[in-house]
Formats: structure tokens, C-alpha cells, sequence
């Protein structure tokens, strides 16, 4: 019973977002941003590309960590992200990408996340 409650607990106390990580990136004229190959720019490689921005402060963890998170949303449909892996995601795209991107892939992310 108490293993119930300790779950119960993490899965109330840890909140999470469904993104799907597929949706194309849309300029200013409601098209798809196209990549050099012919290909729509997806959430998932802007998130992914940000993430992997080399930053030499960070920690091998730390490294470890958002190549894990890059692996998870790169090519993801609707998956469930906790707080902190959204709010990081949205961080780096802001940092390492120029506003007719960081628009559209931050309104792709739940507001709760902003």
C-alpha cells in the first residue's frame, strides 16, 4: 500500500505536457520552413539541434543528460515531457535560435511551460 501511495503521489506532484515533437515549423507566411534537402523543419530538430548547442560550462552529466532528452524528442510524436525537461527545451531554443524559429516552436509548447 504504501508503494501505491509514493506513486500516486510522484504521478500528482510531478506534472507533465503530451508535445508532439513532428509539427512542422511555419514562417510568417503559415508555410513550412524547409530544410536545405526539401524536408519541413519539425519541433523535434529544433529541439534536438538546441539542445546539443555545445555550452563548455556544462558538466559531462549535463551533456549526457540533454543528448538523452535530444534522442527522445527528435522524431517523437505525442510524448509526455515533466516541467523541467519542457521548460529546458524551450531555454535552449530561446538561446540558440533566432526569433522566426523561437516563435513558432515556443507556441508548440504548452503555455504552463513558458
Amino acid at each position: 500500500m504504501r508503494i501505491i501511495s509514493v506513486i500516486i503521489f510522484l504521478v500528482l506532484a510531478l506534472p507533465a505536457w503530451a508535445v508532439d515533437f513532428s509539427t512542422t515549423i511555419k514562417g510568417l507566411d503559415g508555410q513550412p520552413i524547409m530544410l536545405k534537402e526539401g524536408t519541413p523543419l519539425t519541433l523535434g530538430e529544433v529541439a534536438a539541434g538546441a539542445l546539443l548547442k555545445d555550452e563548455p560550462t556544462l558538466s559531462g552529466k549535463d551533456k549526457v543528460s540533454r543528448y538523452v532528452l535530444a534522442q527522445k524528442v527528435y522524431n517523437a510524436k505525442d510524448i509526455t515531457l515533466t516541467l523541467d525537461e519542457a521548460k529546458l527545451i524551450k531555454e535552449q531554443i530561446g538561446k540558440n535560435w533566432g526569433p522566426i524559429i523561437v516563435a513558432p516552436a515556443w507556441s508548440l509548447i504548452p503555455d504552463e511551460v513558458k
